[in-house]
């Protein structure tokens, strides 16, 4: 059984991750994903698919998904949420959890990604960062309003059927 990352089980992931074309995701799975020149960002599935709250973006399930940034000298960055090496294996320098590009997006085309191998699966971050990741997208002020209710309601909601 592939664990439910929303309740902090990760046990049974490798499995997870060497059979790509089962994949369904899970709050706190991760994607590297093509991003240019730079190579690949690594995203942070908040929430497991869910239907949206607000009809405007339709009934299909959608995920949740940020990313990391690096912190360069001298830049101007969110520092909201502050990753560090050591947080996740992915992470080699202090980085940022860029909520300014925080992405709300129909799930079906993800998932296809994941199977036919143009997005890659990484390790899932620990359930103590994703809540983290969670609570920053609720108070940065980098995170797009139109989405913003979306993950509140969603947190309300988790905190009201879990005891995480």
């Amino acid at each position: 059984m592939v664990g439910n990352h929303d309740s902090g089980d990760d046990e049974g992931y490798e499995d997870k991750i060497k059979d790509n074309t089962s994949w369904d995701a899970k709050a706190g799975d991760t994607l590297l994903v093509p991003s240019g020149p730079s190579g690949n960002h690594l995203f942070i599935v908040l929430f497991d698919p869910q239907s949206p709250i607000d009809i405007s973006f339709g009934k299909k399930l959608h995920l949740a998904q940020v990313n990391f940034t690096s912190v360069r000298s001298g830049m101007n960055y969110d520092s909201t949420c502050i990753v560090e090496p050591g947080d996740h294996s992915f992470i080699t320098h202090k980085s940022y959890v860029n909520y300014s590009r925080l992405r709300y997006e129909e799930y079906e085309p993800i998932k296809r990604g994941v199977q036919n191998g143009r997005l890659l699966l990484h390790e899932p971050v620990t359930y103590d960062l994703l809540c983290r990741i969670r609570e920053g997208a609720i108070t940065s002020n980098k995170t797009p309003t139109f989405v913003k209710y979306e993950i509140q309601k969603l947190c309300e909601y988790l905190k009201m059927t879990k005891s995480a």
